[in-house]
């Protein structure tokens, strides 16, 4: 059970991170006049979120695998695989 509220948890902190960032990005994209490649991902450059983003996601990631794990185990123990 700790797993599944600690996976929880960091899911939740990686969407509220990820969704700050993704708003500051998108109310800055309007400055940008010229870009190459991404604009989006320019605009999360120039307003210093590259480490933010990336720690987003992987936060993301691992709370996803905090709570499948979770689920497989209760899976597994209430089968006895």
């Amino acid at each position: 059970m700790k797993k599944f509220i600690v996976g929880i948890t960091f899911l939740s902190l990686s969407v509220i991170l990820y969704c700050t960032i993704h708003v500051i990005a998108v109310m800055h994209m309007p400055r940008i006049t010229s870009w190459s490649g991404s604009r989006y991902y320019l605009a999360i450059k120039a307003t210093n979120g590259t480490l933010p983003f990336y720690i987003s996601i992987i936060m993301g990631i691992v709370g996803l695998l905090l709570i499948s794990s979770e689920i497989y185990n209760e899976y597994a123990i209430k089968n006895r695989i």
